[in-house]
């Protein structure tokens, strides 16, 4: 669909497919639509057995990370785009439709840095701090039987930290040095950056915390003992 080089005050983008793939994108997309569909039931699942355990209900940083990105797509809401609206992605990444305005886009360079270094770099520098600190804490253990008990709580956690920080860097690797790579790889590396990390984490965690498991199974026998 041609798009006109005329600024719109609420312009339409158009979503990149799998090129090389259009005879298999109705398969493509029942797998898409599943992966969506099993990360929104298995983490809401995850939400209800903490909301349902008062022994899971722990301070969150979720909120912090909201409000710094929130304002991101607002940056983005007075800027005119012009000419062709093609994005690389099959969803509206920030740096994908930020970098089809035709204006200055300084503002929403610099937040948008801004918030990745305070949020996710902070966190990181945090993570690592926290996890020398429980090292330091678990060799002072005498029983190695203690010490295998948190060890196993922290793999947990590491595969949740790992399956968020490794398809992001991953996607900004190429983003950064894969200018000259084909179009699809860009493209899978952003829906395994979208994908993977909803739905690995409500099966991490669900695996290596028997709190969750014990509260999980717990309302589905309720809910199958429910009169019908």
């Amino acid at each position: 669909m041609p798009f006109s080089n005329s600024s719109e005050l609420s312009p339409s983008f158009l979503l990149a497919g799998l090129p090389g793939l259009e005879g298999a994108h109705s398969w493509l997309a029942a797998a898409l639509c599943s992966a969506y569909v099993l990360a929104v039931l298995a983490n809401g699942a995850v939400l209800l057995a903490v909301r349902a355990e008062p022994g899971l209900h722990a301070p969150m940083a979720l909120a912090r990370g909201v409000l710094f990105f929130l304002p991101l797509p607002l940056l983005l809401l007075p800027l005119p785009f012009c000419g062709p609206r093609r994005l690389s992605h099959s969803f509206c990444l920030h740096q994908d439709v930020m970098n089809l305005a035709c204006a200055n886009t300084t503002p929403s360079v610099v937040y948008g840095l801004t918030a990745i270094l305070l949020v996710m770099g902070l966190d990181a520098v945090l993570i690592c701090l926290s996890y020398l600190l429980i090292l330091r804490a678990v060799l002072r253990l005498a029983d190695w039987r203690e010490r295998l008990k948190v060890f196993s709580t922290c793999v947990a956690h590491i595969c949740v930290v790992l399956a968020f920080y490794v398809p992001l860097i991953g996607l900004s690797v190429v983003h950064r040095f894969g200018k000259d790579l084909a179009p699809l790889v860009h493209i899978i590396m952003g829906n395994v950056y979208i994908l993977v990390p909803a739905v690995l984490n409500p099966i991490i965690y669900g695996v290596r915390t028997k709190q969750i498991q014990r509260t999980i199974l717990s309302l589905i026998r309720i809910t199958d003992r429910a009169p019908r």
